[in-house]
């Protein structure tokens, strides 16, 4: 459960994408290019984490308004918009 948390930390959904890099204190770097670094493939692959998690653990929470199965569609969705690595 604790990973998911580390998971939804990096869920940027003003920019609808998913950071590679979040601060200590859970912003965003817009200014480095660490900062404003993303990588489709690995958003995917969250997306898929947190998919089995809810599926596996029956988790129903909501994120940001979202369901799980609705959150992932997003960040799937957003991923192929950004591109592919």
């Amino acid at each position: 459960r604790g990973y998911m948390g580390m998971i939804v930390k990096h869920i940027d959904f003003d920019n609808e994408a998913v950071r590679e890099n979040v601060c200590a204190d859970g912003t965003f770097d817009d200014v480095t290019c660490d900062g404003r670094m993303l990588n489709p493939g690995h958003a995917i692959e969250a997306s898929w984490f947190l998919k089995e998690y809810a599926k596996k653990s029956g988790a129903n929470a909501t994120i940001n308004g979202m369901n799980y199965d609705e959150l992932t569609r997003k960040i799937f969705e957003w991923s192929f918009k950004t591109g592919w690595d």
